[in-house]
């Protein structure tokens, strides 16, 4: 239903602005308040940066935001699920029962594994992209157990974990393991559902 709201603002925003600004996003905080996010978004340890409808830099803490969506990608926070810390965090995988969310703290990525009735975190925080060989051990170990069910998900993490030979974070952080997902469910990759 959001990703419809979005849609729609974006619909309207691209007709209302005329400061040739791009909407690329909305925050929801934990009051309901939206705010529109124009150009470019970027998110630091504790903020979500970017730009109103008049070009002005806007910085929103994250710990005040509900959820957020930005072109594909849908985050959320604490009020959902029982987070360890009140930063927005991007939803890569789910299925009927579990959710796989990561986030890039400082220097280093993380992801979790929650169990979507109780909301409560099943695989505690694991540090990610270090090295290929780590990776996929991560995978089998954290994630396979969680989401066998996905295998297109599955496969697109591998290929992901496989794009590289060693990690190169010399252009800034790269998400190789999940580069190829977001706000993906795995339903949507079941063939042959009864």
């Amino acid at each position: 239903m959001r990703y419809i709201l979005f849609v729609l603002l974006v619909a309207v925003a691209g007709i209302n602005h005329t400061q040739g600004q791009r909407l690329v996003g909305f925050a929801v905080s934990f009051e309901h308040d939206t705010t529109l996010l124009y150009n470019s978004v970027s998110l630091s340890d504790n903020w979500v940066n970017s730009y109103d409808v008049n070009n002005k830099g806007q910085s929103i803490k994250q710990k005040g935001l509900r959820e957020m969506y930005v072109g594909g990608d849908h985050y959320i926070n604490s009020d959902n699920y029982d987070m360890s810390v009140d930063r927005l965090q991007r939803i890569v995988l789910m299925n009927d029962k579990y959710l796989l969310t990561s986030y890039f703290a400082s220097i280093k990525f993380v992801f979790y594994v929650y169990d979507r009735r109780t909301k409560e975190r099943i695989v505690k925080e694991q540090k990610y992209n270090v090295s290929p060989k780590k990776d996929q051990k991560l995978l089998d170990e954290h994630i396979l157990p969680y989401f066998h069910d996905c295998p297109d998900g599955i496969n697109a993490i591998r290929n992901g974990i496989g794009k590289e030979k060693s990690y190169d974070f010399s252009h800034g952080p790269q998400d190789y393991m999940f580069s190829n997902l977001s706000n993906q469910d795995c339903s949507s990759f079941k063939q042959g559902d009864d």
